[in-house]
């Protein structure tokens, strides 16, 4: 269910007007979704900037919105770490605490060594849990 923010509605003078999709509608709706299908198995970070910029093609407004925020909802986001984000940053603070003499980067490979992993999972797990770093999928 849309907020009430979020409705297609425009007020003109006294008048309260609800933009409905209909066939005139499709042809910016597909671009909208292709452009979704594009971001699926990336960060819902990533897709809602993208979709934050025009379309290439013609869109009205509000009726964009409410479709963009119908359609967020409609997607699974789901956790993808190869270690529990909580035991990685964890363990990120406690080595960083007890390392003075190390920079970050060196942290970083210290603690991803000892899960047994790469740098770049180590990095990909460490806010996996938070909810704009969560993967898409339709």
């Amino acid at each position: 269910m849309l907020s009430e923010a979020d409705l297609p509605l425009r007020l003109v003078e006294r008048s309260a007007y609800f933009d409905f999709l209909g066939p005139q509608d499709e042809p910016w709706l597909r671009v909208l979704l292709t452009e979704m299908v594009r971001f699926e198995g990336r960060r819902r970070r990533e897709l809602v900037e993208r979709l934050a910029e025009p379309l290439p093609c013609e869109a009205p407004y509000f009726k964009r919105r409410s479709a963009t925020r119908v359609l967020l909802r409609l997607w699974r986001r789901e956790c993808v770490a190869v270690v529990p984000p909580v035991q990685v940053r964890e363990r990120l603070f406690v080595a960083a605490a007890a390392a003075s003499n190390l920079n970050g980067e060196a942290i970083r490979a210290a603690v991803a060594t000892n899960f047994g992993i790469g740098a770049a999972a180590l990095a990909q797990s460490m806010f996996a849990d938070v909810p704009g770093e969560r993967v898409v999928h339709a």
